[in-house]
């Protein structure tokens, strides 16, 4: 239950970055989708998820901190990155123009994309974070499980000798009075 949960929540993410994009098409351009559009939902799916795979599982630690912020800002760059390379340089070679002008240096574009980038890495970063949470609820629950098991089975194993004792204090208070049940219940 808990992975369609997680599957349901990238589904709806990506279907809003759909809708989103195409409306800005609708309200921004004329034409359809054409491969600059494609090639920026490549780009966002690329950097949504080698952040969410990679990146902020190798930065996560929750006694530092430092390391997660790090981590984000590492996205950031990947994301740019890829984006950079898919827009600025696969673009111009395979369909012959590119996104932003000739001669855009990286730090503007990393600049003008920070803002972009950084919310998919946010999304991409929480959606982790969400799926951590729940697998760290599972084992929680998995452990107090066993817990319950252990202590179940210790407090079995307490009943046995207990009874036996006192079994044997009844054994011993007939033996002691000379009583005729003393043999038949030490036979049984």
């Amino acid at each position: 239950m808990k992975q369609k949960q997680v599957f349901f929540l990238h589904f709806f993410y990506w279907l809003l970055i759909i809708f989103n994009g195409l409306l800005a098409r609708a309200v921004y351009s004329e034409g359809g989708l054409d491969i600059l559009d494609v090639t920026i939902f490549l780009a966002n799916i690329l950097g949504f998820y080698v952040n969410y795979f990679f990146i902020v599982p190798r930065f996560f630690d929750p006694k530092r901190f430092y390391l997660m912020i790090i981590g984000f800002f590492v996205g950031v760059f990947v994301f740019v990155l890829f984006r950079y390379s898919m827009e600025e340089l696969l673009l111009p070679a395979v369909a012959g123009f590119r996104n932003y002008a000739e001669g855009t240096t990286f730090l503007y574009y990393f600049y003008d994309n920070i803002y972009y980038s950084s919310l998919t890495v946010f999304v991409s970063t929480n959606l982790w974070f969400f799926k951590y949470y729940l697998k760290v609820e599972e084992e929680k629950s998995v452990l107090i499980e066993e817990r319950k098991h252990a202590q179940l089975q210790a407090l079995k194993t307490q009943i046995n000798p207990h009874f036996i004792f006192n079994s044997l204090n009844n054994i011993y208070s007939l033996v002691y009075q000379n009583s005729d049940k003393a043999l038949p219940t030490i036979e049984n």
